[in-house]
């Protein structure tokens, strides 16, 4: 059985979420001395995995993690008590973690790579369900299951992206753009989903090059999709900068034309 629990934000905003059948999915592996990814760019022609070699890849990769996690258990339950309760309190409630980081990234919303994570990772229904929605709101729930490592947070957001339209006054649009997150704390891995298929994340794969930088060292997820809300929050400052020279103009024209107008 599983249970979910969450909070979904006030306001819908409706997004316009297309299955994009024929996708390639990317993929990172890393600890801090070594970085491997897909698609591989000293290997021409590898575009990243298709849907069809999804299920197979996600089999072998979660077998793997498991098998990780079952070394470091059996590391873990050889130390001595006060060293055990130590770390317990230094992890913050995950007790065994693979040293090992895996992020997947979905460019596009297709239903078929949903479905092959949301078996391979046990993805709660809802989680699964709002990844294949039209619409959706802000959501971070948290999804427990039967087997306590496949227990996964999940995060629905927005981010803000320029548009090639224009409003009548000449000053460019910005539209919402929708992106799901599935972090699994005790695989240490990461899956999201951009819903159209635009978002690129430069900034954070970046990152990942660095073997001396701060995702790279600290060899945990939840550093990395730290790094990826972050990034999505920088990209509201644009926006912001926009509003704040529209008012300023604003205050300008009524200091030089403080009587009433007919416009």
């Amino acid at each position: 059985g599983v249970r979910g629990r969450g909070a979904g934000g006030a306001g819908e905003v409706q997004i316009a979420v297309r299955d994009h059948g024929d996708v390639s999915v990317s993929f990172w592996q890393f600890h801090q001395d070594k970085l491997w990814k897909k698609p591989n760019p000293e290997a021409p022609g590898d575009k990243g995995l298709s849907v069809g070699e999804l299920e197979g890849f996600l089999e072998s990769t979660v077998a793997a993690t498991l098998a990780e996690r079952r070394v470091e258990q059996d590391r873990f339950d050889s130390l001595d008590p006060k060293e055990q309760s130590r770390r317990r309190r230094q992890a913050g409630g995950v007790q065994i973690q693979t040293s090992t980081c895996r992020w997947f990234h979905l460019p596009g919303s297709s239903h078929a790579a949903i479905d092959h994570f949301a078996a391979a990772y046990r993805l709660h229904e809802t989680v699964t369900k709002t990844c294949k929605a039209t619409s959706g709101k802000p959501i971070c729930s948290w999804h427990q299951t039967s087997e306590s490592y496949y227990d996964h947070l999940f995060v629905a957001a927005h981010y803000i992206k320029e548009s090639e339209e224009q409003c009548p006054d000449g000053i460019s649009a910005f539209g919402y753009e929708q992106v799901f997150m599935v972090f699994l704390p005790d695989l240490n891995t990461i899956i999201s989903i951009d819903a159209n298929g635009e978002k690129t994340w430069e900034g954070v794969t970046d990152l990942l090059d660095n073997e001396r930088g701060f995702v790279r060292t600290n060899c945990d997820t939840s550093v990395l999709i730290y790094k990826l809300l972050d990034s999505m929050i920088d990209e509201v400052y644009p926006l912001l900068d926009l509003y704040g020279d529209l008012l300023e103009h604003l205050e300008f024209d009524m200091m030089a034309s403080p009587e009433p107008t007919d416009d």
